[in-house]
């Protein structure tokens, strides 16, 4: 990790007092996101000579999904739980007439991936679940920049994966579901 703020340090161990697992751990950070943090699409660069996720968790408190993403990886990078980000596309938007996904450029999308003993990386979305109106695929999976809330298809929740299968597990947050 970079060097952080100590108020960051803190903030990472508070989110996690109490928790015994690692999994309760991972959950405890996503949902800190999802009930402390706005989703926009285009957010405020954070100022020069700032340190981009101290800035995003105390003074922004806002931001897009690679905000989210660096926030949850290094929150769990600081409870020492491994983390990475992830970076890819939504399922775009379905078109009914070729039955096929249109996914462009603004599909792209990132998430953080935690590696949880007996289960391998877990993917964790902090964007909390919004409803995207017309902009939406209609399944609720994508918008323009991507779904809040979609690391793929999981809104807010998470997503097992084993070496490569794409999922053999899912779970959501307490406000899945609540997405267009």
């Amino acid at each position: 990790l970079p060097e952080v703020s100590e108020r960051l340090h803190q903030l990472a161990g508070e989110i996690t007092a109490g928790k015994e697992s690692d999994l309760e751990k991972a959950r405890a950070l996503r949902d800190y996101l999802v009930n402390n943090c706005t989703y926009e699409v285009v957010a405020d660069a954070t100022p020069a000579g700032r340190e981009v996720v101290d800035y995003f968790l105390f003074e922004q408190k806002k931001g897009h999904c690679e905000y989210y993403a660096g926030a949850l990886t290094v929150l769990a990078r600081l409870n020492h739980l491994p983390a990475r980000v992830a970076t890819g596309f939504s399922t775009g938007r379905y078109d009914a007439v070729t039955q096929q996904h249109e996914v462009g450029e603004d599909d792209t999308y990132a998430w953080t991936q935690i590696f949880i003993a007996g289960r391998g990386w877990m993917t964790f979305d902090g964007i909390p679940p919004v409803s995207c109106g017309d902009e939406c695929s209609g399944d609720g999976t994508s918008c323009g920049g991507g779904c809040p809330g979609s690391a793929g298809n999981a809104a807010a929740g998470e997503v097992t994966s084993s070496g490569g299968d794409e999922s053999s597990e899912t779970e959501s947050s307490p406000t899945a579901g609540q997405s267009g």
